[in-house]
């Protein structure tokens, strides 16, 4: 037997069992270690992802919300400038009672009362627009095939319309007098009428021109509603 086989006697079967064991503990803590950063970056990743996704979700509902708010102003403006210009118009169509299709229609003749209403779509408000100009349209629809080659419209790149509907309604003698009137006429004056305005912006529907805030659950609404002093008109028409 040399001198190196006498300093370093050959390691029995009970070493060489914790030897092995040892070592089989070592690699099951260093899968563990992996194992735990694997899904401690997975679940990062997740995060990072979803938290982008609420991001973008966010800013297309407040897009979304701003279109909505201009289509309803817009409708309110649209209706208020045929007003000025063709206010006599409109009175005698209010006067008439013809639109049952109002609001409240029902209630004023159930109290005896006469209803003064004019109701405006979407389709009306753009034949408006089309009699000053031909070329022009309330709202733009994008052009081409989206998502390729689209020019965008008044809403976007996107596959959206926008809808409207208008009633003009209350009408009544203004008070106080506008200055330089009389105060009581039978002929020319003034009357006061309320603007009510819904605009609504939605994914592009099958069936065109359809006024439904149900069947799109992306739908955007927003109403509102202006006093507008409508006139000269006649009194007693």
């Amino acid at each position: 037997m040399d001198e190196a086989t006498m300093n370093h006697p050959a390691p029995n079967r009970i070493d060489l069992q914790h030897r092995v064991r040892r070592h089989a503990a070592e690699r099951g803590a260093a899968v563990f270690v992996v194992m735990l950063v694997i899904t401690l970056l997975t679940a990062l990743g997740i995060f990072a992802v979803r938290s982008s996704s609420l991001s973008t979700m966010a800013s297309g509902f407040n897009r979304q919300l701003t279109q909505t708010h201009y289509v309803a102003d817009y409708a309110v403006v649209s209706v208020v400038g045929d007003l000025g210009l063709n206010a006599q118009v409109h009175s005698t169509m209010m006067a008439s009672g013809a639109n049952d299709q109002c609001v409240g229609y029902t209630q004023m003749l159930a109290s005896n009362g006469q209803p003064t209403c004019t109701q405006l779509g979407y389709n009306d408000l753009n034949k408006i627009v089309k009699a000053n100009n031909p070329q022009n349209q309330l709202l733009q629809p994008p052009g081409g095939v989206y998502p390729v080659s689209v020019v965008p419209g008044s809403l976007g790149p996107a596959p959206l319309e926008g809808d409207m509907r208008v009633e003009v309604t209350d009408w009544h003698p203004a008070w106080p007098p506008l200055p330089g009137n009389d105060a009581v006429t039978n002929k020319l004056g003034y009357a006061m009428v309320t603007v009510s305005a819904t605009g609504l912006v939605r994914p592009k529907q099958l069936v065109a021109n359809q006024w439904d805030t149900a069947s799109a659950s992306a739908a955007g609404v927003e109403s509102g509603r202006a006093h507008v002093v409508l006139g000269p008109v006649l009194m007693n028409n």
